[in-house]
């Protein structure tokens, strides 16, 4: 839904995973990124800029602790007593834990004065080492990262426009909207997305952290003005009484790119549009059609023999086949039912090989 992307009060761990998608993005892992239609028009950092808070450690590094104790939680890290949960991070004596939100267990990084002595993976449970590690990436554990003079900017402008608000119409809800501003002045709201329309710095789309050779496949493009008027609509009904009561503001769609602006970035990528009918392109004006034949894809339910048997035949009549498994160890556990029945796949390898069975994650 798409008002998971903008209450303060959605899961984390929503956050968390858009954030991991983008580590991938930026740091040119080959990836297959699904998405839906409405992050399009999502305002983000440039990636430049948001580039700058996935912060390499090493050891033997030289830094300061308590330097390095701000800039996790300039990250958005919680400090806690213990560190339990993703984005948080504990301090004793010499030692910081931080659960680094792309990782699957904690880490402890040791410091002997200004110097990082060690960097070991650890089990929360029984808080074991589990592995040594030179280096390590830490990423950034919200979308939106302002410095203390940018973030003391915006919350002066935030302060106006309440002002301004409560004085044009007084309605009731003005204890609301003080409110709202005290949790963003305490630091009690952590989700910054408020404070974007007054960011007076670039901002860009989703679309703006893929590289030059990055292809997007479009289903349906045509359909997309009808699912931008729902999208609109949609939020309009989700925040309509929060805009009432004080909440939000009148400026929370400025959080958002028209699709206008949509259409503008896609016409300097490479894009393709899979249409069903070859002449309904509304979305974004082709350079050429090619048509293609196909056929919907039999479901299996979880019919392995059925599915090993359509298998041996697309390779019999040289089909290249692409398997996309969700994870690494899904993955694996492919390989090794295909091994299972004599099946040869390719795991991990550079590109598509013609007339193989690939498995991908």
């Amino acid at each position: 839904p798409s008002h998971f992307y903008f209450v303060n009060t959605r899961s984390k761990e929503l956050t968390y995973e858009r954030i991991r998608a983008i580590h991938e993005i930026l740091f040119h892992k080959k990836k297959v990124i699904v998405a839906p239609f409405e992050v399009l028009f999502k305002k983000l950092m440039v990636p430049a800029k948001y580039k700058q808070f996935f912060k390499m450690i090493k050891v033997g590094q030289i830094i300061e602790m308590e330097n390095f104790i701000e800039e996790l939680s300039l990250m958005g890290y919680q400090r806690c007593e213990l560190v339990e949960s993703l984005g948080q991070f504990s301090v004793r004596g010499g030692i910081v834990d931080v659960f680094n939100i792309i990782d699957e267990h904690p880490t402890r990084i040791e410091f002997f004065d200004d110097e990082i002595d060690s960097i070991r993976v650890f089990d929360r449970e029984n808080q074991r080492s589990i592995k040594k590690l030179d280096k390590i990436r830490l990423s950034p554990a919200q979308e939106f990262i302002f410095t203390d003079e940018e973030k003391e900017e915006l919350l002066q402008s935030l302060q106006n426009d309440v002002k301004k608000s409560i004085s044009r119409n007084r309605s009731g809800r003005e204890e609301n909207l003080e409110e709202l501003l005290e949790n963003y002045t305490s630091g009690r709201i952590d989700n910054l997305e408020g404070l974007i329309p007054y960011y007076k710095g670039k901002l860009c789309s989703i679309i703006h952290y893929f590289n030059e050779n990055t292809h997007f496949i479009l289903s349906e493009g045509d359909k997309f003005k009808n699912q931008y008027v729902g999208f609109l609509t949609q939020l309009k009904e989700d925040f309509q009484s929060m805009l009432e009561n004080g909440v939000i503001l009148n400026n929370f769609f400025e959080r958002f790119y028209t699709l206008e602006q949509v259409q503008d970035f896609f016409k300097k990528k490479e894009t393709i549009d899979f249409q069903s009918l070859s002449k309904r392109f509304s979305f974004i004006k082709p350079q050429s059609i090619i048509e293609v034949n196909s056929k919907e894809m039999y479901s299996f339910y979880g019919k392995v023999p059925e599915f090993i048997d359509e298998l041996v035949q697309w390779k019999k009549e040289g089909y290249t086949i692409v398997i996309l498994g969700q994870d690494k160890n899904r993955c694996k556990n492919i390989h090794e039912m295909l091994s299972n029945y004599n099946i040869e796949g390719f795991l991990e390898q550079e590109g598509i090989l013609e007339k193989k069975v690939n498995i991908l994650q």
